[in-house]
C-alpha cells in the first residue's frame, strides 16, 4: 500500500469524498455507514484517506481502528506534517475484521491532519475508524457499548470529530501477481535466545522472569484430561492460616491474535484445601470471537488485556483461607494462540498500586505534577539530565505538586512509600517591583529552592536585566517590605549576563532553615545597573493541591513541554514497580 501511494507500484486509483470513516466490501464491521470502496474495487485493493480532526478540548483520547485485512492511522499532533514521529495506530494484518486501540494526546484544541492507509488482500474487506466519546480511559470493548462513536457519525458527541469531508483514494493493483515464500514457523525461542524467537502472526513473548516461563499453544490438538476442556497448573497447598491481607500475584501474557471465547486463562483459588469450593479469581478469554485480537478478563469488565509483554495481576484471597491451593486453567485452539504464565506469588500484608504520573499541566507559572497509586508519603525528585544525581524536591502525602517553571529542561521522578523523607519545596517569583525600594526594569526571574535536612538545593533563572548580573543570594531575616543582609550566596552556572542561571547546593544552619520555613527570606539578583538588587522575590512554600486523582490506563511516563502543551507516549503493558518519570523542558 505504501508503494502504491508512493507511485512505485502499478495501480489504478479512484478518489471520492466521504463524510464518515466506515468502508465495507463484503466484510461486516461494527458500524452501519458502510461506504463503498471508491471505483467499485473488489478483492484486492488499498485505501488512503486524508482529512482533518476537530478537537474541542485538549486531552488524551482513545482511538479504535478496525480493518480487514490491515490498517494504519497517523495524526499530525505536532502540526509539522505527517511523519513517522507522529502518534500511530497500526495493525499490519492480514486477518478478518479486527480492532486495535491506542491513546492519542492533543496538546490544544484545534484541527489536526490525519491519514489512514488500509488494505484488503483477498475476499471481503473493511475499514472503520472510531474515537471514544470522552477524554481519558475507556474500556476496549464492543464499539456499540456507548463509549465509542464512528468518526463522521451523525450527531457526534465526542470532543474529537471528523472535520468536514475526508478524501478517500482507492488503489487497485494491476499487472502480474508477485509471489513470496514465507515460513510457517521460524523458531519459537525466546527473544533473548540465540537465535532470537519469532513466528508469523503471534509474535514472541517477552519480559519473563529467570530462564523461562510456561506457555503453550494449540492445547486442544491432543486429548484433554477426562472431563476437562483445558489443561491446568496446580500449586501445592500453602499454609496461610491467620495471615492478613493475603494476595495472589501472577504474571500473565498472551500473543495478540484472534482469540475466541473458548480460548482462555482461568485462575481459581481453593481457600481451604482441595476439598473446599473453588473461587474463580479471573477469566481471560477472547473478547469478541476473532474480532478483537487479545484476551481480557471478563470478571474485571475487560478493563485490562493481555499482551506479549508479561504483566502482573493481583487478586485478593479470603481472610478465612487456611491451606490455599492455586490452580491456573488454560485452553487455546491454534498454533499462534499462545497463553503464558510466570512468577506466581502468594503474599500477606498491604499492597499498593504502582504510582503512575498523569499528564502534567500548566497552572499560571507552575507545572502541576499529578499521580495516582503508590503509597504515601511520596518523594518527588528532579534532575537536569538522566544519568545525573537526583535532587529531592518535596516529600508530601498529597497526590499533586506545583513546581515553578524556571525555563530549564529536566526530568521528574516519584518514589512512593518514602518514609522518613523530609524535603520541602519553596519558590520565589522575582521582579523589580518587589525590590525595596522598587526598581523599574523589564527583568524577571524564578527561583526554585528545596530544603532537605540541612541541605539547600537552589535554581534561580533570570532574564532581561538592564546590565549583566553580578551576584545572587538569599537574604534574611526580613519580610517582603524590608531589607536584610546576605544569608546564603549562590553560584552562577556559566558566564554572568543579562540572562542566566544560578544553581547549586549549600548547607544551612538551624536559624537559616527556620527563617526560610517562616517566610522571612528573599532571593535577590544583583546587576551592574542595580548593585543593591535589580529583581527580588519572597521565598514561600510551593503550594500543594490536596486532591486525590484516580485514573485508569494512564501512560507509564509522559513527556511535556511547558510552553507548548503536552504529549503522551504509548503506555507500556508491563506493570513494574520502579520510579515513574516525566520529562519536562522548554519547547
Amino acid at each position: 500500500m505504501d508503494a502504491a501511494v508512493a507511485g512505485s507500484k502499478a495501480t489504478d486509483k479512484t478518489t471520492a469524498q466521504v463524510t464518515s470513516l466506515d468502508f465495507s466490501e463484503g466484510s461486516a464491521g461494527q458500524w452501519g455507514s458502510d461506504n463503498p470502496i471508491p471505483g467499485g474495487y473488489t478483492g484486492n485493493w488499498g485505501l488512503a484517506i486524508q482529512g482533518k480532526l476537530s478537537v474541542a478540548k485538549a486531552g488524551t483520547y482513545r482511538f479504535a481502528l478496525g480493518s480487514d485485512d490491515g490498517a494504519r492511522l497517523r495524526v499530525d499532533t505536532d502540526k509539522n506534517g505527517l511523519t513517522a514521529a507522529d502518534p500511530t495506530l497500526e495493525d499490519a494484518g492480514p486477518h478478518a475484521h479486527q480492532i486495535v486501540y491506542a491513546n492519542i494526546t492533543f496538546g490544544a484544541a484545534g484541527t489536526y491532519d490525519f491519514e489512514i492507509r488500509s488494505y484488503n488482500s483477498s475476499g471481503g474487506g473493511s475499514l472503520e475508524a472510531s474515537v471514544a466519546t470522552q477524554e481519558g480511559a475507556v474500556p476496549d470493548d464492543d464499539l456499540t457499548s456507548g463509549y465509542w462513536e464512528l468518526l463522521g457519525t451523525d450527531g457526534a458527541t465526542s470532543p474529537v470529530r471528523l472535520s468536514g469531508t475526508a478524501s478517500a483514494t482507492a488503489y487497485k493493483a494491476v499487472g502480474p501477481n508477485v509471489e513470496r515464500l514465507e515460513p510457517f514457523v521460524v523458531v519459537c525461542n525466546g527473544p533473548n535466545d540465540n537465535p532470537p524467537g519469532t513466528f508469523y502472526d503471534g509474535g514472541p513473548i517477552s519480559g519473563y522472569e529467570g530462564a523461562g516461563f510456561l506457555g503453550a499453544a494449540g492445547l486442544n490438538k491432543w486429548p484433554y484430561p477426562d472431563g476437562q476442556s483445558y489443561r491446568s497448573v496446580t500449586l501445592n497447598p500453602v499454609n496461610v492460616t491467620g495471615k492478613k491481607n493475603i494476595h495472589l500475584t501472577i504474571a500473565l501474557a498472551a500473543t495478540v491474535v484472534d482469540f475466541e471465547d473458548n480460548d482462555y486463562i482461568q485462575i481459581y483459588a481453593y481457600p481451604n484445601g482441595s476439598s473446599s469450593t473453588p473461587i474463580q479469581l479471573a477469566h481471560f478469554h477472547g473478547v469478541q470471537n476473532a474480532i478483537q485480537p487479545w484476551m481480557a478478563d471478563q470478571l474485571d469488565h475487560y478493563s485490562r488485556r493481555l499482551t506479549r509483554q508479561f504483566a502482573d495481576f493481583t487478586y485478593d484471597i479470603p481472610a478465612t483461607a487456611t491451606d490455599l491451593i492455586i490452580e491456573v486453567r488454560v485452553a487455546t485452539t491454534w498454533w499462534t494462540e499462545i497463553a503464558a504464565i510466570d512468577n506466581i506469588r502468594i503474599t500477606a500484608g498491604s499492597t499498593a498500586t504502582p504510582a503512575t504520573f498523569a499528564a502534567p499541566k500548566l497552572s499560571g507559572g507552575d507545572l502541576v505534577l499529578a499521580w495516582a497509586g503508590g503509597q504515601a508519603p511520596y518523594l518527588v525528585q528532579w534532575t537536569p539530565a538522566l544519568g545525573g544525581p537526583w535532587v529531592n524536591l518535596s516529600a508530601t502525602s498529597a497526590t499533586t505538586l506545583n513546581v515553578p517553571v524556571a525555563g530549564v529542561a529536566g526530568f521528574f521522578r516519584l518514589q512512593s512509600g518514602a518514609a522518613g523523607a523530609t524535603a520541602k519545596l519553596y519558590k520565589a517569583t522575582l521582579s523589580g517591583g518587589a525590590e525595596v525600594p522598587a526598581v523599574v526594569t523589564p527583568a524577571t526571574g524564578t527561583a526554585i529552592l528545596s530544603v532537605d535536612g540541612d541541605t539547600l538545593t537552589y535554581f534561580v533563572s533570570y532574564s532581561d536585566l538592564q546590565a549583566a548580573a553580578t551576584a545572587s543570594h538569599i537574604h534574611g531575616p526580613a519580610p517582603a517590605t524590608g531589607n536584610a543582609g546576605v544569608m546564603v550566596g549562590f553560584k552562577a552556572s556559566g558566564a554572568l549576563g543579562t540572562s542566566g542561571v544560578f544553581s547549586g547546593t549549600a548547607t544551612l544552619t538551624a536559624p537559616q532553615k527556620a527563617n526560610i520555613e517562616a517566610g522571612q527570606t528573599y532571593v535577590n539578583v544583583h546587576s551592574g545597573a542595580h548593585g543593591s538588587g535589580e529583581i527580588r522575590g519572597q521565598v514561600t512554600p510551593s503550594p500543594l493541591r490536596l486532591t486525590t486523582h484516580t485514573r485508569v490506563g494512564l501512560p507509564s511516563w509522559i513527556s511535556c513541554w511547558p510552553s507548548g502543551g503536552t504529549r503522551s507516549f504509548p503506555r507500556r503493558s508491563r506493570s513494574d514497580h520502579g520510579p515513574r518519570m516525566a520529562a519536562v523542558g522548554t519547547a
